[in-house]
């Protein structure tokens, strides 16, 4: 009795004026958005994700209020997080420089300091966009006046090198792929730590809100991920699913993406 009520719920779900209803309802959850992390639409490029996003009159990543939105952050460990702690002890003897591409205000260094012994022999450098580093500068005056962590900060990435580049969570915002963003440091890394959503399926985009703001987003198709960067002349190491990471799009289930993924790779 009761699975037979829910096939008729879930038939009553699809009926056509059914989805409009619930599609429109979603539309204005998603618009008047502020603290919830939502995902919506597909669409093939960068560019017609960009135009959409427009639509809703944001100010994008490069702001205070986005600079200033995971800074709670800095003090936590998430399930997500101990592959990558794993891997940075493992690598701590054989790097002195690491490149945390999109890491914010330094969320990763901060919450990581009491679980890496040795972290602070490594050259923690931060790259992310220029308010969001300059609140970062500011922040690290707060959490540490007497400068004792081995935290940095970077406007460009012209000019550098680093023994270990890492980016949680950052390349799914932008249409750079990482052999691109590689090529702008002065010599290519040792090792990359990259955590991202991807996909069996072709490239394609969503748009995210994740409150201040609304970004394209993209969900990678995974063989053209790992080719590239094997391209590069690099070789998967090790790699891992993030099941509490989701990108879950309302109306386009077959699209959402249970488990982001982590992979290492070292330059052969």
């Amino acid at each position: 009795m009761i699975h037979s009520s829910k096939n008729i719920l879930n038939h009553i779900k699809e009926l056509p004026p059914v989805v409009e209803l619930r599609k429109k309802k979603y539309e204005k959850k998603f618009a008047s958005n502020q603290y919830l992390n939502l995902f919506k639409g597909i669409y093939p490029n960068f560019e017609m994700a960009s135009a959409a996003a427009k639509n809703y009159q944001t100010k994008g990543y490069n702001n205070k209020k986005s600079a200033q939105m995971y800074q709670d952050m800095c003090h936590k460990i998430f399930p997500e997080d101990y592959p990558t702690l794993y891997w940075i002890n493992r690598l701590i003897p054989q790097i002195s420089s690491l490149i945390d591409f999109g890491g914010h205000v330094g969320i990763k260094r901060y919450a990581f300091d009491s679980y890496l012994e040795k972290i602070n022999q490594v050259k923690w450098s931060v790259y992310d966009l220029p308010k969001v580093i300059d609140e970062a500068k500011n922040l690290k005056t707060q959490l540490d006046p007497q400068n004792e962590i081995n935290l940095n900060f970077l406007n460009d990435l012209e000019n550098q090198n680093t023994d270990l580049f890492m980016a949680l969570g950052s390349f799914q915002y932008i249409p750079k792929e990482v052999p691109e963003v590689l090529d702008e440091l002065s010599s290519l890394p040792q090792y990359l730590l990259i955590s991202i959503p991807v996909t069996k399926k072709k490239t394609f985009l969503t748009l995210n809100h994740i409150g201040t703001t609304v970004c394209p987003y993209i969900i990678r198709n995974e063989d053209e991920f790992l080719k590239g960067i094997k391209e590069k002349g690099y070789s998967l190491k090790d790699s891992w699913s993030a099941p509490n990471k989701i990108c879950e799009i309302p109306f386009h289930e077959e699209y959402s993406v249970y488990g982001y993924s982590g992979f290492v790779f070292e330059k052969s």
